[in-house]
């Protein structure tokens, strides 16, 4: 079976929990809590890593992905079945043709905003210096770099999405976006080689079209950036 994005995806749920060690001393990517059904997982994959492309892919390499998170051969196939039903992903047995307004302060629980992105800097920061000593292989490094992704998605919807000066001192929004965008970056490449990696076992033409994203942004925008990078 054949499989294309028939729209651009970027729709995922969230991550929480601590990272847990693993038999061979590598650190396992966050528990996902909404994201841990295998099409939330799908989504942020396609979004990710083929973002704006319509070139098919074998189902099967779909399936392969899924499996680098444990999910089996059989809920992989039902997660492919449901972003075909929203009309994300559109299957054949054939290849097809390719053809705001600023809001009070007060109206916003920045007590729990702020609990969150303290949350989020507790379960990734640990993270950055293990990256920064080339300590992170491809495989760990797509695990990680989807649950972040899956994780900071989030916050587009939970912030006030005020401009800094108009939220306390302390806001840690900042302080979170670093975490996220270093950590974006910096495993973009190492997770770009492990998608490929699968990809190839299975359609090897269409790894060379395997790219990341890169985040670019202020971090004292107004509203946490989502994820509007620049494809490399």
């Amino acid at each position: 079976m054949i499989c294309r994005v028939r729209r651009p995806v970027l729709d995922s749920g969230g991550v929480t929990g601590t990272a847990a060690q693993a038999g061979d001393g590598e650190a396992r990517p966050p528990r996902v809590r909404n994201g841990s059904r295998p099409r939330h997982l799908l989504l942020t994959l396609l979004g990710d890593y083929w973002y704006g492309r319509h070139d098919p892919l074998p189902s099967a390499t779909l399936v392969a992905l899924l499996g680098e998170f444990g999910v089996s051969p059989a809920a992989a196939r039902a997660a492919l079945n449901r972003p075909t039903r929203r009309d994300v992903l559109e299957c054949s047995r054939t290849a097809p043709d390719v053809p705001q307004g600023v809001a009070p302060l007060d109206a916003w629980d920045l007590d729990g905003v702020r609990a969150e992105y303290d949350a989020f800097v507790a379960e990734w920061e640990p993270l950055v210096e293990r990256v920064r000593d080339g300590a992170v292989g491809t495989a760990e490094a797509l695990r990680a770099r989807t649950g972040l992704m899956d994780d900071w998605i989030r916050f587009p919807g939970l912030d006030p999405r005020m401009p800094g000066e108009l939220l306390p001192a302390d806001w840690p929004r900042r302080r979170a976006h670093g975490v996220f965008a270093e950590l974006s970056d910096a495993l973009g490449p190492l997770a770009e080689t492990r998608v490929r990696q699968v990809v190839a076992r299975l359609a090897p033409e269409s790894a060379p079209l395997v790219r990341h994203h890169t985040h670019r942004g202020p971090a004292d925008a107004a509203g946490p950036p989502g994820g509007s990078g620049q494809c490399r």
